[in-house]
Order: structure tokens, then sequence, then C-alpha cells
């Protein structure tokens, strides 16, 4: 039970932080969560003083999160920048777990050389997250971002090769230069290959089930989330780097992700959605887990009185210092190759004179700040602090592990030094971003309404392709006609009674011309009764509550996704020998929908005026759909559902972007989401019809 709560505190606590965080943006997140998780350090449960299997941190943390960033890094930055990424990822790297781990065994004698270098492996790697907290609102040199984003990929993956090999010297008790850096080649080529390899597999997996027709989003994102997990192991377990396996697996899945985008949206869209959650959590757990430990580690030096607490501040804030310098040692010596050539290449001058591009503007910046900026922007955090939290309580001869709690305390230091000075510093020697400039004066409903639309647009326009062009058409009409309306009268709120009465209008229209196609002899008897039938289910749907509604669009997709399943073959047996004789009915019912839709579509054109125009537009949409659904089948139906919804998606990020740049205030934000409701509920009732 304990456990439980333990979770459901570090929940909170991520909450809690987001919250902080947003009302008091001048403060790093991580900073935020470390403080909290003090807070929850002092929590009366057992469980506080928190107990945990070091190794997990490795599968856990460090596993999806390394996946996560592979996954998601830009490939052709990556292409592009990997002269200067990959100087400070390996070669900087490589130098500093060298050099500092002499100076640390030099700083602290009682600390094994090998501990000595383990340390310096962990302290190593950056981590932009964290540093994007920072610098939001400043406006970085043209690649540093990109270069930081690229070096904190593949130096976690160098100094956690490091760190695995050094504690491999510490475990046993043996070291060999020549047998260590065979064993580091072999962790890292080997970790390489077999993560792109089996990253490879696990794409051709989910790829084939779809060619099954296995196609539940819910199968294929949770295949992609045991992905990091089971390389990772398997990779360990061959004695391979399953950080590297990471990697490679990670970059894998992105160049699958980048192919696969434009036809697989709502898979992309629920995987992004899934990973952005767990990757934020794992994140905000590893901080509030540093605050929530840290008084137990204190605690415990004090016991030992091995060294004091002031002692080993002193010690964190050299090695920072160290790690600075030779940062920007490092990188003012190598500086050429960290920036792009003044001289325009031959491609820019052409873009720019023949094509009429606008000409590519590059920092003017001195060599020695940009050494400085890339100094304080090598913030660590993360990755960091969970390779320390997974290094073992004990050794293989069951000795405790030398200074474990000093180790940790020494980490947690350095992120807080290097987070602290890239706070304090950055926005000092940067510029604020040029943001554009905001109105003091909010946008009003209908003009926020409008410049929505537009935007929705736009995005669903970029997402056009060969293969969903129609239904994207489709959608970006439907948005057009929206914007036409409110261009023509202002924007009200949508009176309910109104659309009932309206509603009703309709019913009553379509299901006198079904009855007049009776009379006349254009449909069947057996047709009549059908679609009374179908009219009658519809009208119980529309009258059902909001909760009623979901879970009856729930039995409904259960249902679908069962005859989806069917083996093709018994679909056939079932449902040919059903319909086979009854053709002709189907194909009047169809004819009979799209007749009577014409019909009440015309009767609440000539009855809608401007005091009911809102409304009776409303109506018509929903008849405009239902004469669309006469005409196409279950899956171009679903695509186009499919679509209408993404519509509506972006259009709440667009809403939540407009507030957050104070272009919209809350009363209007609700009167926009009100909107958005709407058009919900209204493709919920036809989703199911």
């Amino acid at each position: 039970m304990d456990s439980l709560v333990l979770f459901i505190l570090m929940v909170s606590g991520v909450l809690l932080a987001a919250i902080v965080s947003k009302y008091i943006p001048q403060i790093p997140l991580a900073l935020i969560q470390i403080m909290i998780g003090l807070l929850l350090a002092i929590v009366p449960i057992e469980q506080t003083t928190i107990h945990f299997e070091p190794e997990l941190f490795m599968i856990g943390i460090i596993a999806p999160l390394v996946f996560y960033e592979g996954q998601n890094i830009s490939r052709k930055e990556l292409w592009k920048l990997r002269g200067p990424i990959l100087l400070l990822a390996f070669g900087l790297v490589l130098l500093l777990v060298v050099a500092g781990g002499f100076l640390i065994h030099w700083l602290i004698p009682d600390l094994p050389l090998p501990v000595s270098f383990a340390l310096s492996a962990i302290v190593s790697p950056t981590d932009t997250v964290a540093l994007k907290s920072i610098v939001k609102n400043i406006k970085l040199p043209d690649n540093i971002m990109a270069v930081l984003e690229g070096e904190s990929l593949i130096n976690d993956a160098a100094g956690l090769v490091s760190f695995k090999v050094a504690l491999g010297v510490v475990m046993t008790g043996y070291f060999s230069v020549k047998e260590a850096s065979f064993e580091f080649l072999i962790a890292a080529f080997g970790g390489i290959i077999f993560g792109g390899i089996v990253g490879f597999l696990f794409v051709k997996l989910r790829l084939q089930l779809r060619k099954m027709r296995l196609e539940q989003t819910e199968l294929l994102v949770l295949i992609q989330l045991i992905t990091p997990f089971t390389i990772f192991i398997a990779a360990e377990r061959l004695e391979f780097s399953g950080v590297l396996a990471m990697v490679a697996a990670g970059v894998v899945h992105g160049v699958e992700h980048d192919h696969l985008q434009a036809t697989t949206t709502k898979i992309q869209m629920v995987s992004n959605n899934v990973w952005g959650t767990v990757v934020y959590f794992l994140n905000s757990l590893v901080f509030l887990l540093l605050g929530a430990t840290l008084p137990s580690v204190v605690a415990k030096i004090w016991s030992k009185e091995n060294f004091l607490v002031e002692e080993l501040l002193g010690l964190a804030l050299i090695i920072s210092l160290f790690l600075m310098a030779v940062r920007f040692i490092w990188v003012y010596l190598l500086h050429e190759h960290f920036v792009e050539p003044n001289a325009m290449k031959f491609e820019d001058y052409f873009k720019s004179f023949v094509l009429g591009a606008e000409k590519k503007q590059v920092d003017q910046i001195s060599r020695g700040k940009y050494a400085l900026i890339t100094t304080l922007a090598g913030v660590h955090g993360t990755i960091s602090l969970a390779t320390a939290l997974s290094i073992p309580l004990v050794l293989t001869n069951g000795q405790a592990f030398p200074l474990r709690n000093e180790l940790l305390f020494i980490t947690a230091m350095i992120i807080l030094i290097s987070l602290v000075s890239a706070t304090i510093f950055l926005p000092l020697i940067l510029p604020k971003e040029e943001l554009p400039e905001v109105s003091t004066n909010f946008l009003d409903f209908k003009t926020a309404y409008a410049l929505l639309l537009k935007q929705t647009s736009q995005q669903l326009e970029a997402k056009r392709t060969t293969s969903n062009q129609y239904y994207i058409n489709q959608t970006i009409v439907e948005l057009t006609r929206k914007l036409a309306d409110t261009e023509e009268v202002s924007l009200r709120e949508m009176d309910k009674k109104q659309v009932k009465q309206l509603l009703n209008y309709a019913n009553t229209i379509q299901s006198k011309t079904i009855d007049d196609l009776y009379k006349n002899n254009v449909i069947s008897k057996q047709t009549h009764e059908l679609f009374a039938a179908f009219s009658a289910a519809s009208k119980q749907f529309e009258e059902k509550n909001f909760i009623k509604k979901i879970f009856f669009r729930l039995k409904f997709s259960l249902l679908r996704n069962r005859l989806n399943h069917m083996e093709e073959k018994e679909i056939k047996e079932h449902f040919n020998s059903r319909f086979k004789n009854n053709q002709l009915i189907m194909d009047e019912f169809k004819l009979a929908q799209k007749i009577s839709a014409e019909a009440t579509i015309q009767a609440l054109q000539n009855q809608m005026n401007t005091a009911n125009r809102k409304e009776t537009l409303r109506v018509i949409q929903r008849y405009n759909r239902f004469m669309k659904q006469s005409q196409d089948d279950l899956e171009e139906v679903e695509e186009s559902n499919y679509y209408a919804r993404l519509a509506l998606q972006i259009q709440r990020e667009i809403v939540q972007r407009m507030m957050d740049e104070k272009m919209i205030d809350y009363p209007v934000a609700n009167q926009i989401g009100e909107q958005i409701g709407y058009d919900e509920l209204s493709e919920l009732a036809l989703g199911t019809e």
C-alpha cells in the first residue's frame, strides 16, 4: 500500500511542478521538481526513504529516454552537423572521462581510480530537456541548439558506455587497458549494429501486422512502447551497449515515423501523445527522486563522518569548474568546426539571386562568446542523475560500493550548479527571443475563431499526401464554409433549443419524404420499414445524454473491431449469404437516404433567416454528412470522420497556443471551446450513425 501511495505522491509531484512552473517560468522546471521532491521526503510513510533496484534505472528510465531522443532527433541536422556533434559527444566526453577521472582521484584519494572514472563518466552527458526550460525566452545562435541536441543523444551513449566499462572494473577489481579498449569497442559497435537490426525487425513486425489488417492503434503503439525495453535487455545480455542499441533503434524508428507519418496519421498522433506523456513523466520522476533521496543521502554522509557536507560541496564546485573549463577550451580551440563559414555557398547564392529566396543570415558572434555559450548550455540532467542512481549498492564480493552516497551527492550538486549557472548567466549574455508583438487588446471571438479556422486549414494542408488528399480537401472545404459564415455574421452562442426544434422539423421532412417514396413505389415496403427503424434508432441516440453517447459509441467500436478482425473468408461466408439476396434493399436504402437528405436540406434552406442562420447551418451540416455517408463505403466514412476529428484536435492545440501567446482571454477561449465541443458532439453522432 505504501508503494502505491508513493507512486501517487510522485504523480502528484509531477502535476504540482507543472502548475508551479506555469506561474513561475523564471525558475527551470527541473529545480522546481527537485524542491517538490524535498517536500515529498517529509511525507510520513515508510517508502519515502526510497528503496529501489539500481538496475531498474537503466532499464526503466534511461532506455526509453535515449530511445525517444533517437526517434525524434532530426536526422538531417544530425548529419549536417556531424562534425561538431562528434567533437563534443566523443572527443570531449572521452577527454573529460580520462582527465576528470584523474582529477577526481587526486581530489578524493579515498576514491579508487576506476570509481573516479565512473563518476567522471556520469557527469559527462548533457541534457537538452533541462536546457530548453531555461532558454525558452532566449535567442541562441543559429546552430547551437541543433549541435547540443545531437551531442546530448550521442554523448549519453558515449558517457554510459564509459561508465559501464569503469563500473565493470570496480565490480571485478581487474583492469587491463587492452581489454578495456577492446570491451569498449565491442560494446559500442555491437550495440549500434544490434540495435539497428532489431529495431528494423520491430518496424517490419509492425508493418506486417498492418498488412494482416491488425491495425488497432493500441496494439501498434504498445509494440513500440515495449521495443526499447526488449532491445535494451537483449543487448545487455549479449554484453553489448544497451544505450547505443537504443540510439540506433531510435533512429531507425524515427525514419519509419517520417516515412509513415502521412499514411498513418492516427497511429502517429496517438504514439506521439503516449510517448510525450511517458517521457515527460520519466524526466520529472528523476528530478523528484533526486529531491526525495537527498535528505537520506545527506543523513548517511553525516553518520559516517568520512566527509563534511561542506567538503563535498566544495569538491562538486571544483569538478564543475573543471568540466566547464575543459569544455570552453575545447570549443574555443576548435571554433572553426562549430560555425558555418561566412562565405555564402553556391547553392545559397543561387537560391538568393536566381530564385529570390531570402539570404541566409549567419550569426556574427565572437569565438570566445560562442565557446562561453556552448559551455554554459552544456547543463547536466536526467541521464547523469539516473546513471548515478543506477550505481549498485554492493560489489560482487558483497562489500558496499565505495562512497556511493558521496557519489550521489556530488553528482546532484554538479547538476544543480550547471542548472543554476545556465539560469543566471545565459540570459545575461544572450538577447531575449524576438517574439512577435502581441497587442495589448485581446482578439474578439469572431476574429479569433476566423484565425483558428485559417490556421487549422493550413496545418491540414501541410499533411496532404496523394493517398489522403480527398479527405483533406473535404475537411478543408467544411472549414472554409465555416469561415465564410463567420465573416458574414457575428458568431454568437448556439441556441440549443432552436437546434432541437430544427432537428425535429428536419426529421419530419425526412420521414415525409420517405413515406412519399414508398407511396410512389420508389422503394419497397421492407426498405420503408428498415428506414423507419433506422430513424427511430437515430432519434433515440440523439436523446441520450453525453455519457450514454460515449458508452454507446464504445460498444459500437468494439463490435466494429470484432468484425474487422474476423477472417476474410469467415466474413464472406457470414455476410454474403445474408445480403446477396437483399442487395436491392440496401441499394434502395442508400437511395432513400440521399433523396430524403437532399429534400431536408432544401426545406431547411427555404426557412433559414438571419435569426436562425447559425442553428440552421449546423443542422444542414449534419444532413450534408448524412447524405455523404449514403454514398461511401464504411472505410471511406471512417477516413472522412477521422480527418474531421483531427481538425478538432488541431483546433484545441491552436486555442492553447493563442492562450499562451496572450492573443485571447479566458472568456473567448471558453466560447471557442464550446464551439469546438458542439462540433465534436456532432462528429460523435455522425460517427455512430
